[in-house]
């Protein structure tokens, strides 16, 4: 999976699996655009790619905000001409019981998992209908499938993540644009760190030492990696996956299973 004369955009890429994710992307060959909220993070990620011999660069955005989102991705073909894979990574997972969330809560979980990601998808996609080329992949999350009481909010915005998919395959199809999403199950970021941390008795999961389990059991007994989140990505990225569009892909040790 080699990604030569391709120019990908990432968001949240400053951090956990958008970061592992740009990395492999520009070791791949791939011209890397890094997006974060943070900018020291993006900054710090961009670094480590040029440090490597890669080409990327980071541009702060809040991808809530359409005419930001705009003024990136501008910014962005100015530097590498165009944009040929899009990786709708950015996201905030935060436990709140039901009977507290608030409306503030509610909307910033939907505008950063689900709104900033239209946003990107809509002006990225015309520059992918331009080209007649064009991959999006959506992060979705094990907790569509599998909910749990706290993350009402973060349950419902990713279920709605893999309806968008579907349905946006639908509209780039005859452009010969791929959309997919992936759903990873618990992976070892520092979100996952931060929720066990902030939450020690989340329901569904146990701390053993440094390590956390789901109690129900996930069949490879073992979290995942951001890697393993991150080859999927580059995977339906890829002229290998040019027949695959529309389809959710569960990176989760089996978990789905259940």
């Amino acid at each position: 999976m080699l990604f030569e004369n391709r120019v990908v955009l990432i968001t949240g890429a400053g951090r956990g699996i958008g970061k592992v994710t740009a990395q492999g992307f520009a070791r791949a060959g791939a011209s890397v655009i890094i997006n974060d909220i943070d900018e020291k993070s993006a900054k710090s990620t961009r670094d480590d790619i040029i440090g490597e011999g890669g080409r990327a660069i980071s541009i702060h955005a809040d991808i809530t905000v359409k005419s930001q989102v705009e003024e990136m991705i501008a910014e962005a073909q100015k530097v590498f001409g165009s944009i040929h894979i899009l990786v709708n990574n950015a996201g905030i997972f935060s436990p709140m019981g039901f009977f507290d969330l608030d409306e503030e809560t509610w909307d910033r979980t939907f505008s950063i998992n689900m709104k900033g990601m239209f946003f990107c998808s809509q002006i990225v996609s015309k520059i992918m209908i331009e080209n007649r080329y064009g991959r999006i992949i959506n992060l979705a999350s094990i907790l569509a499938k599998i909910p749990f009481k706290k993350y009402v909010h973060y349950c419902a915005s990713k279920a709605a993540v893999i309806q968008f998919t579907r349905a946006l395959a639908l509209v780039l199809s005859e452009y010969g644009i791929t959309v997919n999403a992936v759903a990873p199950g618990a992976t070892y970021t520092d979100m996952l760190n931060e929720v066990i941390k902030g939450d020690p008795n989340m329901e569904g999961i146990i701390i053993q030492g440094d390590a956390a389990q789901f109690r129900i059991g996930i069949p490879l007994r073992r979290i995942a990696q951001p890697e393993d989140q991150a080859s999927m990505i580059r995977f339906l990225a890829s002229e290998e996956a040019r027949h695959i569009t529309g389809q959710l892909i569960y990176v989760d040790g089996g978990l789905s299973i259940f």
